[in-house]
């Protein structure tokens, strides 16, 4: 039988179901970025990790990007190749 979930539930589940398009530009300033993950991002912050190195890869940047100790966030810096 079908059951009602809460707004909370629902809102988790539509942002783990919708392709999120970060602001990648905006983050590629040269300065150190601390992205908190359930906030920033809503996927594993090692796959946010490799889709950050792919976007700068294809827009001739370079990235470093470091998971959070507790898996809870990255940190990252772009820079021009």
């Amino acid at each position: 039988m079908a059951k009602k979930v809460t707004e909370a539930i629902a809102t988790a589940m539509a942002k783990q179901n919708v392709r999120m398009t970060y602001p990648w530009a905006a983050w590629a300033d040269g300065q150190w970025w601390h992205l908190e993950k359930g906030v920033d991002f809503y996927i594993e912050a090692a796959t946010f990790r490799t889709q950050a190195k792919t976007w700068a890869s294809n827009h001739q940047y370079i990235a470093d990007v470091r998971v959070t100790e507790g898996d809870d966030g990255v940190v990252l810096c772009f820079k021009p190749e």
